[in-house]
């Protein structure tokens, strides 16, 4: 396999993985999300300023998606 052959699988797994990842999303289903993380997933948020807010393994990244889903869910547009 070529070292072109080679990026261009890389980058339809990368599509492949933030599809799966914003399909997730898009439906609220962070059981989902969490099968798309490994175990010793990190996720750094921005917030709050100026040096946001760490989480670190699957229960701490799974209970910050669960309260932005909800709150996602209780706006209406």
């Amino acid at each position: 396999m070529t070292k072109f052959q080679d990026q261009n699988i890389l980058s339809l797994a990368t599509m492949e993985a933030v599809r799966t990842f914003n399909d997730a999303f898009s439906r609220h289903d962070v059981v989902s999300l969490m099968a798309a993380m490994t175990e010793d997933c990190i996720f750094e948020n921005t917030n709050p300023a100026p040096d946001g807010t760490r989480y670190q393994g699957q229960s701490e990244v799974k209970a910050f998606w669960k309260g932005i889903l909800q709150e996602f869910s209780r706006c209406s547009l």
